[in-house]
């Protein structure tokens, strides 16, 4: 029996269908198996799966695949091969970047010095998922990097009510830097003045207290405060935390 060219055509269609199908169930599988191992420490297994999952070109398990090795990259503080890979996040094809959380985008972005892009991200982020402490803390840093203050300085604000202490300490740190390059540095020591404060009062950094001031180092050590630097210093882990409450009771009490 003759097939006519639509048939042909619907043939074709049914076939590559099959095929997709197949290949996001291989990529699921292969994805999933990555996961577990990384969860379990079984970091070289767990690359090598999702290596694998980006090599069958599923669209949607090679964004989060691709996030992954560059998770495994910067654990492994491979940083020739992180931004490699952060290069390769931002560059997918449309296929595959319609699957990709905006935020994700948006720390690529800001690692790979576009603040500018970061911002757009971020702010996506946020009008499709709403508010959260954390999206607020990447926008006011992104702000904080491009050069504009006064956004950064409005989300800091938000930052400073918040009752975790982590995002309080990180608002301060924002708002204290956004308003020294706005060139009220009396109000910016304010800030970062009640931080070290409030961190030798305490005894030690908050216990969930992580943050990556890589993006921002380059504007934080653009400010000539020693107090505004020293704080700096031991938020980003550059100080030991009992030199830092040493150095900071001994001016205090100097002063």
């Amino acid at each position: 029996m003759d097939i006519t060219p639509e048939e042909l055509i619907k043939l074709k269609d049914l076939v590559q269908r099959i095929a997709s199908n197949q290949t996001m169930e291989q990529a699921g599988k292969l994805y999933d198996h990555g996961l577990a191992n990384y969860k379990s420490s079984n970091y070289s297994v767990s690359m090598a799966q999702f290596q694998a999952v980006i090599e069958t070109g599923d669209p949607y398990y090679m964004p989060p695949a691709v996030w992954m090795v560059y998770t495994l990259h910067r654990q492994f503080k491979d940083r020739a091969n992180e931004l490699a890979t952060l290069k390769r996040f931002v560059s997918l094809p449309p296929e595959s970047s319609r699957f990709i959380d905006p935020e994700n985008l948006g720390i690529a972005y800001i690692k790979l010095g576009d603040a500018a892009n970061a911002v757009k991200h971020y702010s996506l982020a946020i009008k499709l998922n709403g508010e959260t402490p954390a999206r607020i803390a990447n926008l006011a840093e992104a702000y904080l990097v491009s050069g504009d203050y006064r956004n950064s300085l409005e989300l800091a604000d938000k930052l400073v009510t918040q009752s975790e202490v982590k995002y309080l300490l990180l608002g301060r740190v924002f708002k204290g830097a956004s308003l020294w390059f706005m060139g009220q540095h009396p109000q910016a020591l304010s800030e970062f003045q009640f931080i070290g404060s409030f961190l030798a009062s305490t005894g030690g950094l908050p216990a969930n207290f992580s943050w990556d001031f890589g993006d921002s180092a380059q504007i934080l050590d653009r400010i000539e405060s020693p107090v505004i630097r020293t704080v700096v210093e031991v938020l980003s882990g550059r100080t030991n935390f009992d030199t830092f409450r040493q150095s900071w009771l001994g001016a205090t009490a100097s002063a």
